[in-house]
């Protein structure tokens, strides 16, 4: 019986969970665990390692918020990493700790800890600013390095108009502070250039048809033509987004609405907007939603608008199953180019991932990295953790472990419609190690399952960490390549290759090569 022979390319444009099985394009993929598209093909994803550990928090150790700061201090060192736990605010800019505790929460309950922030500079200098949802309004000074709790009152560090300890979320917009309101349909915003004073209340419950609360606002650059704008936009725990254009909110006549829509409802959290290349993504129950696409007169309920439309079936089930937990929001990995929905898993427990690329738009899974938190501090993705530790993604390793990358390609009848059984399979790695661990089994009739993952973890070559002498050895080659043939069992008309491989070092998966037999009717 003649064998053939066939190269299926690394399915470097994700996972396809939208197109029928029999028509899925060989680029994409039915599952990927643990890999993001890069030069070449798809790469294990990259890993990390503790930055420190030991902080703590009432019942538990969960780092609920990350908060980064980018100081005006020469070479960097007013810059500040801090994170939060349902006891206070904690220090965590020196590797290795420990962690210091820098503020103390008056009130320690489910909410607290739960905070968003951001930076502001005005003319008295370099500030944080953060809203606890059970705490209210704190603020760090660099020019004191001390964190303070904002008390309501008519002093020149005080807030009047509104109780302070009620403000759940802080953003600003054209030169203002702006807050939510804990529980209500109010924005509150202060005059130009102040984090204190006397706050405006501004109410945009008329605007929000499908009701709730104000979950947060967000300043978005958009270019209407006569160059670039910032606009406002507010969304509402119903699903309501409103888009505000104008420069002076007190005034009708430069401040107006310039669109509402329905998305369909949002996931809890106020992490759930982020900028990206001069775009605004919401995550919605739906998906990853661009707010061009709603400007430019796109319906939200188009499924193909959103970031998320190639893994649209996995992410409605998820957000179906877990939109009302904690966990959800939107996170940039510089290391990786990706941007993480972080998904919150049932119980409580640190999140998934769903990785979008930056460069592709290809979609895949992460599991594994127990982020509960995180936040982009210093060029890299800095995360907390539910057992009180910070931690940083670098490298290759979790925490000292192989990363395990899984993928199972798309089914293909490799240019024959006979049934066919697959002989050998060689998958192809190039990366920093001579040999990487793996896995391979040949799939047939559409079948889904995972197989086992590989019982070493590869390594060796000229380039091996610990194998070389110092003045005698020299480097090895940027990349090192690994092509072991594998034998497979089963047959069937329409056939798919699992791999899964453990990732010591930068490992990218290039293809697969395969030979086979065919026979048998059609």
């Amino acid at each position: 019986m003649p064998v053939s022979s066939a190269n299926i390319p690394a399915p470097s444009m994700g996972i396809d969970a939208v197109s029928p099985a029999g028509a899925m394009r060989a680029d994409r993929c039915v599952y990927a665990w643990n890999a993001i598209p890069d030069e070449l093909g798809l790469r294990a994803r990259s890993g990390f390692d503790e930055w420190l550990s030991g902080l703590t928090g009432g019942a538990n150790g969960e780092v609920r918020s990350m908060m980064a700061f980018a100081g005006a201090a020469a070479a960097s060192s007013g810059d500040r990493l801090f994170a939060t736990t349902a006891t206070g605010i904690w220090n965590v800019t020196a590797y290795g700790g420990p962690p210091s505790q820098v503020a103390v929460f008056p009130v320690v309950s489910g909410d607290s800890g739960y905070s968003v922030s951001r930076g502001c500079v005005t003319a008295a200098g370099h500030f944080l600013l953060s809203c606890d949802e059970a705490n209210g309004y704190y603020i760090y000074s660099e020019a004191s390095q001390t964190w303070s709790k904002v008390d309501g009152g008519a002093g020149p560090t005080e807030i009047n108009g509104v109780d302070p300890s009620k403000l759940v979320f802080v953003t600003t917009h054209k030169g203002r502070v702006w807050f939510a309101e804990r529980d209500t349909a109010n924005l509150w915003y202060l005059p130009a250039g102040a984090i204190y004073g006397t706050a405006v209340k501004f109410a945009v419950g008329a605007l929000l048809p499908h009701g709730g609360t104000v979950v947060g606002a967000w300043t978005w650059s958009y270019d209407g033509g006569a160059g670039p704008d910032d606009l406002l936009v507010i969304v509402g725990s119903g699903g309501d987004v409103v888009v505000y254009q104008g420069t002076d909110p007190a005034s009708a006549s430069t401040w107006a609405v310039k669109g509402a829509w329905y998305t369909g409802g949002v996931p809890r959290g106020r992490t759930i907007a982020m900028d990206s290349g001069g775009e605004l993504l919401l995550l919605t129950l739906i998906g990853v939603l661009p707010l061009s696409r709603l400007v430019l007169g796109s319906d939200p309920q188009d499924r193909k608008i959103y970031v998320t439309r190639w893994v649209d079936p996995i992410f409605s089930a998820l957000a179906a199953q877990r939109g009302t937990l904690r966990g959800w929001a939107l996170y940039l990995h510089p290391l990786d180019r990706a941007i993480l929905v972080a998904i919150p898993t049932v119980g409580g427990s640190p999140t998934e991932q769903i990785a979008i690329s930056t460069v592709t738009g290809a979609a895949t899974r992460w599991r594994g990295l127990p982020i509960f938190s995180a936040a982009t501090w210093d060029g890299l993705l800095f995360f907390g953790t539910a057992d009180g530790r910070v931690c940083r993604t670098i490298n290759w390793l979790d925490d000292g472990a192989p990363v395990e990358a899984s993928i199972l390609t798309a089914y293909q009848t490799l240019g024959d419609q006979r049934w066919k059984q697959i002989q050998t399979i060689r998958p192809i790695f190039v990366g920093g190690a001579a040999n990487i661990a793996s896995t391979t089994v040949a799939r047939y009739g559409y079948a889904t399952d995972e197989p086992a993952g590989p019982s070493g973890v590869g390594g060796g070559g000229p380039s091996a960490w610990g194998s070389a002498v110092w003045g005698v050895s020299k480097w090895g080659p940027d990349y090192l390549t690994t092509a072991p043939v594998r034998g497979a069992s089963g047959m069937g008309r329409e056939a798919a290759v699992a791999v899964r491989w453990n990732a010591i070092a930068r490992s990218t998966l290039v293809g697969v090569d395969v030979t086979f037999t065919t026979g048998g009717p059609l």
